[in-house]
């Protein structure tokens, strides 16, 4: 398949010639429209410089001005126009010379049109002015620094996107689905460059700000579904990567702080629990259903915590009694909830209060055995020296649901909202990373 570099320039190239339209090439290409549409729209609209003639007298004096001038002084060394516009980026082949210059003409474009861009900041999917915000994320990610900062903006668009959902008209499915693909993309990119970060003392004070910032986005889908707003079926699938997301965030954090690690965890087990509980009071057993698979979820990841603390030796006889402790409340919750559901549902509550119990002779002796009624075989342990891989162990989950009950590690500080709580040597999540929801 061709690189988008190399579809911007040959559509570009076939617009200018006439042999096809804008929405021709999109067409062709519908599977990459969302990354090159702006880019190509932008770059179409840019106009060439009219042709300008000169005379021949001019010609003339200007040439014999330009032989005296190269006989009497030897010229410094010249930064070419294609020098400038490659952003001090090496010299690469043509194409991809090419490309950087037309992003580089596009960033010209949106900095001299800042009125127009800071109009665009409120459009909505679908308004005339939403490809001009989507093309200056796009240009902030491309020029931005290092990985944190990359990080940053892409949790700061991610955050965007959950507004621009809760927006979005119940008539546009279409554009719902694509600001949820947007958002899983930007939290994607957000732990690609999380994990990119190996110097320690660069990641650790950055690790409880993506942390909160994923936990509050959790809580934002829970509240937009509690309020039966627009989109709710969109808005529970970007709940769910929220979630999934939140669980390969923790085992980045797990990498270097397992104890804290295992704190957020169980708080998110609480959480999702108390809400399978309250989505049961509400007669509402779908929701009740997911948040007790998401539930299990976080059960798998506490207990590959408690293993990997126990073949290390490291704090294991804190995470164990945090475990124990979790559980022990955990297994009342579930025994009240057995009593609150429909017969029918009571079956599967009672699988999941067997799991516990099984759990907590895990915790408790060391044994081996499931940690959820839909895990089968020991989970795999997340060692010292090996870098946690996302999905290995823990199962996909369809959505989530909410109560205004904010997920906090019993040990760390109030949280409120979805405000982020940062260091002093920390900047607000608002600028750099990658254009196009794509790692650089």
């Amino acid at each position: 398949m061709k690189q988008i570099e190399q579809i911007l320039t040959d559509c570009l190239a076939e617009i200018r010639s006439g042999k096809t339209t804008v929405e021709e090439c999109l067409l062709r290409f519908s599977e990459m429209r969302q990354e090159l549409e702006p880019l190509l729209r932008m770059a179409a609209g840019i106009q060439p410089l009219p042709d300008y003639r000169m005379g021949e007298s001019v010609k003339q004096s200007s040439r014999e001005k330009l032989l005296r001038q190269i006989k009497s002084v030897r010229p410094p060394a010249r930064t070419s126009f294609s020098d400038i516009l490659s952003l001090g980026i090496p010299r690469q082949p043509a194409v991809v010379r090419a490309v950087a210059s037309v992003l580089a003409i596009i960033m010209v474009i949106l900095l001299a049109g800042g009125s127009t861009a800071y109009a665009a900041q409120n459009s909505l999917p679908g308004d005339a002015l939403y490809p001009v915000k989507i093309s200056t994320e796009n240009v902030r990610l491309f020029i931005a620094g290092n990985d944190a900062a990359k990080a940053k903006l892409n949790i700061a668009f991610a955050n965007r996107r959950l507004e621009e959902l809760s927006q979005t008209s119940t008539s546009d499915v279409a554009n719902a689905v694509t600001v949820v693909n947007r958002y899983r993309i930007q939290l994607e990119n957000t732990l690609w460059h999380l994990r990119d970060i190996h110097s320690t003392t660069a990641i650790n004070p950055q690790l409880e700000y993506f942390t909160r910032q994923v936990q509050s986005q959790i809580n934002t889908c829970d509240t937009l579904i509690d309020s039966n707003t627009t989109n709710r079926p969109q808005i529970q699938e970007a709940g769910a990567i929220a979630f999934m997301k939140y669980i390969e965030m923790l085992e980045i954090f797990a990498r270097y702080d397992r104890l804290k690690a295992a704190e957020y965890n169980a708080s998110l087990m609480h959480n999702r629990l108390q809400r399978a509980q309250a989505s049961a009071g509400n007669n509402d057993y779908q929701n009740m259903e997911r948040e007790l698979q998401q539930y299990n979820q976080a059960s798998v990841f506490g207990q590959q915590l408690l293993d990997a603390a126990n073949s290390a030796q490291y704090q294991d006889d804190q995470i164990k009694n945090l475990t124990l402790r979790q559980l022990a409340s955990d297994l009342i919750t579930l025994q009240s909830l057995s009593h609150q559901i429909p017969v029918r549902y009571r079956n599967m509550v009672n699988n999941y209060e067997q799991a516990i119990i099984q759990f907590q002779q895990h915790a408790r002796y060391g044994q081996q055995g499931g940690t959820g009624p839909e895990s089968s075989g020991p989970s795999s342990s997340l060692n010292d020296n090996q870098t946690p891989v996302p999905g290995d162990t823990l199962e996909d989950t369809q959505g989530t649901s909410g109560d205004n009950t904010v997920i906090v590690p019993p040990t760390t500080p109030p949280y409120h909202g979805g405000e982020s709580s940062m260091s002093d040597n920390q900047t607000s999540g608002n600028d750099g990373v990658k254009p196009g929801g794509r790692r650089e």
